[in-house]
């Protein structure tokens, strides 16, 4: 309601509303994505120091471009209606661009992960590339091959499920042929609970 009183063009026109909670729904799921990016690269990260660093410095000028970016095109005399609409795939953009640094810096340092957050980390930074062109060739194309464009955006996110979907329940082997060490403890711990009078 502090919007409205605000923003009193949103009270008179009936997609100024729409747009407001679509940019809060579409903040929130952005924010989202940002802090799986620090989560994530923070976990990966975390042993070594120096590429933890440059890790948090990357991805914050990313954020700080990404902000640049959505600066600009509010001050660009856009109204709200406007602003809602370019702004998710300047957001998306900059998520993408993260994840793809991301994962860079873990292949420029060879940083050792396991096999779960390294599907995390490769399907998040290709369906973000993949998403992001979709948008922009969209925007080239025209809304008119929206349905097209949106099987396909579809497909990527079914293939994106699935290969985390194969990772998650592939069996990690050590370098020795044992079972990785947690998914081989979480039954056996759970098994002798249930063995307990």
């Amino acid at each position: 309601m502090a919007c409205l009183s605000v923003f009193p063009r949103l009270r008179v026109d009936g997609r100024g509303s729409r747009a407001l909670r679509g940019g809060v729904a579409g903040g929130r799921l952005h924010l989202a994505r940002v802090a799986v990016l620090f989560e994530l690269g923070t976990y990966i990260f975390r042993p070594f120091p120096g590429a933890l660093a440059t890790m948090r410095g990357v991805i914050v000028l990313v954020l700080m471009a990404t902000a640049a970016a959505l600066v600009t095109l509010r001050s660009s005399g856009k109204d709200l209606w406007d602003f809602a609409l370019a702004a998710g795939p300047v957001a998306n953009q900059g998520a993408a661009w993260g994840f793809g640094l991301l994962l860079a810096l873990a292949v420029w340092f060879l940083v050792p992960m396991d096999s779960w957050r390294r599907a995390l980390l490769t399907g998040m930074a290709t369906y973000g590339m993949v998403f992001t062109v979709a948008m922009a060739a969209l925007e080239r194309i025209g809304w008119g091959a929206r349905e097209l464009l949106s099987y396909a955006n579809m497909g990527a996110y079914l293939l994106l499920l699935a290969y985390w979907n194969v990772a998650a329940w592939r069996r990690e082997t050590g370098e020795d042929g044992t079972v990785g060490r947690l998914r081989q403890e979480i039954p056996l711990r759970l098994a002798a609970r249930m063995q307990r009078p």
